[in-house]
């Protein structure tokens, strides 16, 4: 599950861990489509 917080930040959950991401961190993915990012500005455009 994740948070969209417009203009600050995101926050992802699971089950083992909380992360948040701020405005010009590059998200990358773990365990699904490995090596897929995205820059936290366009989510939160």
């Amino acid at each position: 599950m994740f948070y969209l917080f417009p203009e600050q930040s995101v926050i992802v959950t699971t089950p083992e861990s909380r992360l948040m991401f701020v405005s010009g961190e590059v998200v990358s993915t773990q365990k699904v489509m490995l090596g897929f990012n995205v820059a936290v500005d366009e989510l939160l455009a």
